[in-house]
């Protein structure tokens, strides 16, 4: 009689790799042979897979195919061959491998008391198009309620950068990462943080009189952690105006 073939499960484990199980009647005769067929189209050439002998009259049998490209339709089709020469080969099932999110880490950052300005870079793109990409800032430090700034995915570099001048205050720790998104998901970068400096201001000033026509001025200038790169002294007349 002629054998009976078909695939019983097909099982996507990863984004190379799919494991195949088909299953074989050979209507009470003796196994010849029997394998699983695949192609990355439908009506294409199937290839075999290694197959194997057997001494019995039913067969379920499983390959592990691997090296598979990510976001890709494969099908598969069950072949058996009996003792007598007859052969079964069933029709396709498919599945489809999964795809790889991109990879990104932050790249630098820098803050002045207004603003920060941060860089990222894709250590991947993945699998497929990256479709958006940019920073989440926040105040806490796990981003809950951050704010997601998204910028314009580069093209032929892989840096991109954004400066954030709104909302940004003094002496303030912001908590930042990178984030990127394609068609198998977002990934994103590792939780940073930086703490923009202070405005500087004077903490006091100390005037002395040295004799009739001048005066010292000493100043106590707290710098807002950052350094003091000019400083001036105004001064006027009591009678002065303006």
């Amino acid at each position: 009689q002629v054998p009976y073939a078909y695939i019983y499960s097909v099982t996507v484990n990863s984004s190379s790799q799919i494991t195949v199980t088909g299953y074989a009647d050979f209507k009470g005769e003796y196994a010849y042979y029997y394998a699983i067929y695949s192609s990355t189209s439908s009506g294409g050439s199937y290839l075999p897979t290694e197959g194997s002998n057997w001494n019995s009259s039913t067969k379920l049998f499983s390959v592990v195919f691997s090296g598979l490209n990510a976001e890709t339709t494969y099908y598969f089709k069950a072949f058996a061959e009996n003792l007598a020469g007859l052969t079964s080969i069933s029709s396709y099932s498919s599945g489809t491998t999964d795809g790889i999110p991109p990879v990104v880490e932050m790249k630098s950052s820098s803050a002045t008391s207004s603003s920060l300005s941060l860089s990222a870079e894709f250590i991947s793109r993945g699998s497929s198009t990256i479709t958006e990409c940019g920073f989440i800032v926040g105040t806490a430090s796990t981003l809950v309620g951050g704010t997601t700034y998204s910028v314009t995915v580069p093209a032929g570099v892989e840096v991109y950068n954004k400066t954030i001048s709104s909302g940004i205050s003094d002496g303030t720790k912001y908590y930042f990462q990178a984030y990127a998104t394609n068609g198998a998901g977002t990934s994103y970068s590792s939780i940073d943080n930086i703490t923009t400096p202070t405005v500087p201001y004077f903490s006091s000033i100390l005037l002395t009189a040295s004799g009739q026509t001048s005066i010292d001025i000493e100043a106590y200038i707290n710098n807002g952690g950052a350094t003091i790169t000019a400083g001036r002294v105004y001064y006027k007349k009591a009678s002065d105006s303006t």
